[in-house]
């Protein structure tokens, strides 16, 4: 403390040597021909050279500076109601590709950053009614609410991640051609999203799945593993063929649910990043394994310049809680039983040991007809070959396979990415399988022989079934369910085809079938299953068929009052709904009419605003329309010289006045 008191005297000496100096260098640079003064008249002109090309952006930018600072420096100007009234905009041009009739297509998706908060508005124009424009946060996964199809105004920070823009669509009966379309972004700043690279430069690709629909115990859809080389963020789109259809679009990581929705017969998941493996990532190789890639609709033509490919990731700092490693499965699950099909699982083998007829007519789609191994013959392929050597297939070559047919049940998954086609590789999940094989490896690698002894005992167990079932007296009850005989096939009854008879216990009518082949030396698709013994009424008819007792019950008094009491429970319970449904309605009457009140209130209101409104404009219109006239007015007569009346001379001509009657001339 001593020493700074020491110091403390010195301090006005030190600032004035320091002002003086900064005086005596100000003055010098003001002098012509000074080393100083050459410099500094340098820096200037160097400055002002580029500056004079854009005064107008400088002086909004220190304006909106100084704004900014301090709001009340605003007043001072008289441009401050515009000021508050005036509005940013810019406009991202794209092209889109052709769409074929009745398909979902996602125009573009790109990823904005928020430089700083502002409000801004988005909205997409391209001559096309029915496009849906979303915007999701990055960083959770929220999207902004949509109004009319459209985001409404959103106050957007600075995030980590960014933002995604993305517009969809669906054509109907037409195709759509290629176009161009028009992003504008609208704001009460300058400072607008940006997006993370060049938008005329991206495309979308789309991994397309279509595959026709099973039935399955469990009500799963479908099961995809996702196999990425890099981090992509996508977009996933399952649609069904049947448009009522209720099922459940999950996306797991491993056992982590990243996304779950609900849809009927449509479902968009707008943003859905898949992370690689850091592995996989560090080493930067592809997991070796195929998919059916299709390309899709694409925003923008790519730039010959662009080698590399450029995720639209936002990438920060690595995440130290980020996995290590990924397994992304898409799964669709099936609701509330609204994708049944009604077909028995047993209707393919009916199909096939049923007789068949000459003229009889083509099985249902899904039965399995049975065909006769036939022993190949070169001679005859190689005349095939040279015969038609455009569907000939190649010796040891994978049949054509043949075209899909839209009449049936099928499903449609599409990935839609925009790092590369290869990036996104779907392939079917077979982990369960997998797994199930390890097991049976292991068990025959401990007991070598397991598989053959177990399937011999399971043989023997369904032959020993069959003699069993042979023995036992045949009878039938009188709505059973009787498969014609091999041995009369005439005298037998046919099978309907429709409704297909169901059976109650599935696995003992496998069983059956199985035992009878083993028993004959036949392999069971030559043997004809066991006729079901049960005909399984549909759940829908089930409250409309009445089944019989063992024993009679008596009709007394009592079970009369009870039934009496039972109908009276139900006819107070009708009465009392339809009376809570009557009260609703009433009240919702009301409320509208309250509403409808109040819209009419608030439309006078807003009537006579404008009226009022009005008369202020008109009057200040007519008071500046009258002060233009009377200088008008003004400035005319200034222009025109002052000019004097005088009277016109007589011509010598003219007559002069009679003298008054009775007057006598002079003489």
């Amino acid at each position: 403390s001593s020493g700074i008191n020491a110091e403390w005297p010195l301090r006005p000496g030190i600032q004035k040597h320091f002002r003086g100096h900064h005086v005596r260098k100000r003055t010098r640079a003001l002098q012509k021909g000074n080393k100083i003064n050459l410099t500094t008249k340098g820096m200037l002109q160097e400055s002002w050279a580029k500056l004079e090309g854009d005064e107008l952006q400088h002086g909004l930018a220190i304006l909106g500076r100084m704004f900014v600072l301090n709001r009340s420096l605003l007043e001072q100007y008289s441009f401050s109601e515009d000021k508050l009234k005036s509005a940013y905009y810019i406009d991202y041009p794209g092209s889109y590709g052709d769409v074929p009739a009745r398909n979902w297509f996602l125009m573009f998706k790109e990823v904005f950053t928020a430089p700083k908060a502002a409000l801004i508005c988005v909205s997409v124009s391209a001559g096309l009614t029915g496009l849906i424009l979303r915007i999701i946060n990055n960083d959770d996964g929220t999207e902004i609410p949509v109004v009319c199809r459209k985001p409404k105004p959103h106050l957007f920070t600075p995030n980590k991640t960014g933002y995604t823009v993305m517009c969809e669509g669906k054509t109907y009966d037409g195709a759509l051609a290629s176009g161009k379309y028009r992003l504008r972004l609208v704001g009460s700043t300058p400072d607008l999203l940006v997006p993370v690279r060049d938008i005329a430069a991206t495309g979308i690709i789309a991994n397309q799945v279509k595959e026709y629909y099973i039935q399955e115990k469990h009500n799963i859809m479908f099961r995809y593993a996702v196999n990425v080389s890099c981090d992509t963020p996508s977009t996933v789109q399952v649609s069904t063929s049947k448009s009522d259809v209720n099922f459940k679009l999950e996306v797991f990581d491993q056992d982590e649910v990243l996304f779950s929705q609900e849809g009927i017969g449509h479902i968009v998941v707008p943003c859905v990043t898949f992370y690689c493996d850091e592995e996989s990532s560090a080493k930067g190789r592809r997991t070796p394994v195929k998919s059916r890639r299709v390309t899709g609709t694409k925003s923008g033509t790519k730039s010959p310049g662009r080698a590399a490919k450029v995720s639209p990731v936002v990438q920060d700092q690595p995440d130290p809680s980020r996995k290590k490693s990924h397994h992304y499965i898409i799964q669709a699950t099936v609701l509330r039983n609204s994708w049944c099909d009604n077909v028995s699982p047993w209707q393919p083998i009916i199909d096939q040991v049923q007789p068949k007829d000459t003229d009889q007519e083509r099985p249902l789609s899904g039965s399995v007809t049975e065909e006769k191994p036939s022993t190949p013959n070169k001679r005859r392929g190689l005349k095939e070959d040279k015969s038609n050597p455009k569907t000939a297939a190649k010796a040891g070559g994978k049949a054509p396979s043949p075209a899909f047919d839209g009449t049936r049940a099928y499903w449609l998954l599409r990935v839609c990415s925009d790092s590369g086609g290869e990036e996104v590789l779907l392939k079917r999940d077979t982990q369960r399988e997998d797994e199930i094989k390890s097991i049976k490896g292991a068990w025959e690698e401990l007991q070598p022989g397991r598989a053959a002894k177990a399937k011999a005992l399971r043989e023997k167990y369904l032959a020993r079934k069959a003699e069993e079932k042979a023995e036992a007296p045949d009878a039938t009850p009188p709505d059973s369910f009787i498969a014609p005989d091999s041995a009369a096939p005439s005298a037998a009854p046919s099978v309907a085809p429709t409704p297909a008879p169901t059976l109650k216990d599935e696995g003992a009518a496998e069983e059956l079938a199985a035992a009878a082949a083993a028993a004959d030396g036949a392999s069971p698709s030559e043997v004809r299953p066991e006729s079901p013994k049960f005909y399984e009424i549909p759940a829908a008819f089930k409250p409309y068929v009445r089944e019989a007792k063992g024993e009679p019950d008596l009709f007394d008094e009592a079970e009369h009052d009870r039934m009496m009491e039972e109908h009276r429970t139900k006819l107070d319970s009708f009465h009392e709904d339809r009376r809570c449904v009557l009260t609703g309605r009433q009240e919702d009457r009301a409320k509208r009419n309250e509403m409808k009140e109040q819209l009419l209130n608030v439309a006078e209101t807003m009537q006579v605003e404008v009226e009022t409104m009005r008369d202020d404009v008109f009057a200040l219109r007519d008071s500046l329309r009258q002060r233009q006239l009377a200088e008008e007015a003004a400035r005319l007569a200034a222009l025109e010289p002052e000019q004097v009346t005088t009277p016109s001379p007589k011509p010598a001509s003219a007559k002069k006045p009679k003298s008054p009657k009775g007057a006598k001339k002079k003489k």
